[in-house]
């Protein structure tokens, strides 16, 4: 097994996600994250944009080239105090709404 290979749960190996670099991290979490905030065009989404491509500077100059998005997402949301996303719930689907799916899971 190499280093990119887990084990899971039924004992199974899986393959992880490969390290990327920073820069892309930065872009992938503001498009994933930042965006369901709503504040993009705003003062605050620009002040979001620039915060985190500082942290991605700042990476990058402390000789941290590539991490995976999972070591990105969890620096950003436990590490600073700017970010908190919003995770919406199923039920809050206004496209789901519309078309009259049904808006809770069992």
């Amino acid at each position: 097994m190499n280093e990119f290979q887990l084990k899971n749960r039924a004992g199974k190996s899986t393959r992880e996600k490969r390290p990327v670099k920073v820069e892309h991290l930065a872009n992938w979490f503001f498009g994933n994250f930042c965006t369901r905030c709503g504040y993009i065009e705003t003062a605050k989404g620009k002040e979001c944009w620039d915060k985190i491509h500082l942290i991605a500077q700042k990476l990058k100059s402390g000789g941290i080239e590539e991490m995976r998005h999972k070591e990105f997402t969890d620096l950003i949301k436990r590490g600073t105090t700017f970010c908190k996303p919003i995770k919406r719930e199923f039920h809050e689907c206004p496209i789901c709404k519309a078309l009259g799916v049904p808006q809770k899971r069992r």
